[in-house]
This record gives C-alpha cells, sequence and structure tokens, in this order.
C-alpha cells in the first residue's frame, strides 16, 4: 500500500468518517472513542517521517553500459519517453538527459 493512501485512509477514520462512504461513524462507533483517536493520529504523525514513494525506483543510480545500450535500443525502436522511463525505473527527465549526453537528442537551452 502506498504511503499517501494510508494516510488518507487514516486520516477519514480520525475524523469518524468511512474512508469508502463518506457516512459520519456514530457517536459509539469504536473509532470515536478518544484512545482509538490519538493512537490514530500518532500513526499519521509516524507516517509523515516516511519518504515518499518514489515513481523512479533507480533516480540518482549510475548509468550502466548495459542499460545505456538497453536505453539506446529502444530509442531506435521507437519507444516513448515515459515507457522508457518506466522501464528504466527513472523519470522522462532522466531519459531526455541521458538521450541528450549520447547526442541522440538536442540539448534543451537552459
Amino acid at each position: 500500500m502506498k504511503t499517501d493512501r494510508a494516510k488518507w485512509l487514516l486520516s477519514a477514520l480520525a475524523d469518524g468518517v468511512d474512508p469508502f462512504t463518506g457516512e459520519v461513524f456514530p457517536q459509539d462507533h469504536i473509532c470515536n472513542r478518544p484512545e482509538i483517536i490519538r493512537a490514530l493520529h500518532k500513526a499519521l504523525g509516524a507516517l509523515q517521517s516516511v519518504p515518499k514513494e518514489s515513481s523512479a525506483p533507480n533516480a540518482g543510480k549510475p548509468w550502466t553500459q548495459i542499460e545505456e545500450d538497453k536505453l539506446l535500443d529502444e530509442f531506435h525502436g521507437g519507444m516513448t519517453i515515459a515507457a522508457m522511463a518506466k522501464e528504466h525505473g527513472r523519470s522522462r527527465g532522466a531519459m531526455t538527459a541521458r538521450l541528450e549526453s549520447m547526442g541522440k537528442l538536442p540539448k534543451k537551452q537552459k
């Protein structure tokens, strides 16, 4: 489960609301007990320090020759930047920058 989703679910429960239906819990519902509300907020606080999941798990890692060769094959095969980014676990910006540094795309003016 993604951290953002867990935060959203816990926040709704702590607010006394069913996260799936939007219905407010009855006063006697377990999520309306003060100790449970404090526990949910404690869990939410702990999740604040959890780093956000990256859609680019290989961000910042050095490129290997094998990965560069694969990138070139994909580029010459007509694969989109977005598809290559997903395949390599890197951002679209990283794909564009690497292809620019390899002379396959014109360098953008900054």
